[in-house]
């Protein structure tokens, strides 16, 4: 039929576009009538009419599949394996799944007895199950201590001496009688989401490049311990001495202030791609050897300056959250530490906004509604204005920083 491909000719030099739904439903019609007569009706109660809308529907999911498939060479909307295979180009893989492990539990049983590898597990107070990590055999007094590891994986948290229940799942340990976690759970990571993977491709497109921004920033970016983000630049491309952003330069220079990992890491990562000749400024000093020359060359870099941040938090609701108090300041600590979709967090020069930590509260836990939420530099001076850090500053907020109130 005539109309068929002017309809489904949905990929054009302006992009992929789905097919008007009406369009689609007339074509239908136009089909039907066809076959049974120009005097069929087609009203949305008859027989006819539910089926020409089912095969209207079944159309339009076509049409949409193939537009979402058509669409995955696009990394700003790609996904899944799709944008694995798009990272791949620069050689970069997304951040597996992590698990969170209660480090050096006590362990209390009968001498001589075994606690076994994967079977012998235990539970939190909150009913996160754990399991231990090494097969080990109680000594004389009766005591062992093993690492647990999460059954799931993800930021699992299970505060000191909380990790007391055994499982008994149809494979026990005879002779285990008590265990306890005297410290919290070292906190794992669900698989790094579309979202942030996306974020992180975005910075680090310029891994393969050099004398450039875009290479210094990508290539600390892939630091080991450096979050994506937590990072900036600057340079002085002038012969004079200047102030960018609060912080003075050398002429032809460079300005890196980065979070996390090792100092030779970053300082490594910087001398990989600086143009030959500019000049280091920062508070952070590492001597490097050239592999080539045996030149020795000193490295300079920021560390940032912590700002303390905290916060007092008013909510309503949170029905279905079995502790709305410890949601909302997980959510907060979540959001500080990049783990909110499409969030960088409490990165290296970035402002604190009140507005921003409420939406990491109402987007986690949207039973939450979150009344008001004041910020500050000290616990007794606090408003709902956001908090500006320099570029040589990163804010930080712990648990114990965040006061929640319930009305």
């Amino acid at each position: 039929m005539a109309i068929l491909p002017t309809i489904y000719n949905y990929i054009q030099l302006t992009g992929t576009i789905i097919p008007d739904t009406a369009a689609i439903r007339l074509q239908v019609e136009q089909e039907y009538r066809s076959v049974f007569g120009e005097d069929l009706s087609l009203a949305p109660d008859t027989p006819q009419g539910r089926m020409i809308e089912a095969e209207t529907l079944a159309r339009i999911a076509v049409a949409t599949n193939n537009a979402t498939l058509a669409n995955q060479i696009n990394p700003n909307i790609a996904g899944g394996v799709f944008l694995d295979a798009l990272g791949a180009l620069t050689g970069l893989s997304r951040n597996a799944d992590e698990y969170s492990l209660c480090v050096d539990c006590v362990l209390g049983g009968v001498p001589g007895a075994s606690v076994f590898a994967g079977s012998s597990k235990a539970k939190d107070a909150q009913g996160n199950v754990y399991f231990a990590t090494v097969t080990t055999v109680f000594d004389g007094a009766g005591q062992a201590i093993v690492t647990f590891q999460a059954e799931v994986p993800g930021a699992i948290s299970t505060p000191a001496n909380t990790l007391t229940s055994i499982v008994d799942l149809g494979t026990p340990s005879p002779g285990w009688e008590a265990i306890t976690n005297p410290t919290a759970s070292a906190l794992g990571a669900a698989e790094q989401s579309d979202i942030s993977f996306k974020i992180l491709r975005s910075v680090t497109l310029g891994v393969q490049g050099s004398s450039q921004a875009a290479a210094t920033i990508a290539r600390v970016n892939l630091v080991p311990g450096v979050r994506t983000g937590d990072m900036v630049f600057r340079e002085n491309y002038t012969g004079a001495p200047i102030v960018i952003d609060d912080v003075p330069l050398v002429p032809h220079s460079i300005y890196v202030d980065v979070y996390g990992g090792t100092d030779e890491a970053v300082a490594t990562a910087i001398s990989q791609v600086k143009s030959a000749g500019a000049a280091y400024n920062g508070n952070t000093s590492v001597d490097l050897v050239d592999p080539s020359s045996g030149q020795v060359y000193t490295v300079l870099f920021s560390r940032p300056v912590l700002v303390p941040i905290y916060a007092a938090v008013t909510i309503a609701g949170g029905s279905g959250v079995p502790d709305p108090v410890q949601s909302t300041k997980e959510a907060i600590i979540a959001y500080a530490n990049g783990q909110v979709n499409g969030e960088l967090g409490l990165v290296v020069g970035a402002d604190v906004s009140p507005f921003e930590l409420a939406g990491a509260v109402t987007c986690l836990n949207p039973s939450i509604f979150v009344k008001d939420l004041q910020i500050g530099t000290s616990p007794g001076v606090l408003s709902p204005a956001t908090i500006d850090i320099f570029i040589s500053q990163k804010a930080t907020i712990g648990v114990s920083d965040i006061v929640v109130e319930t009305v």
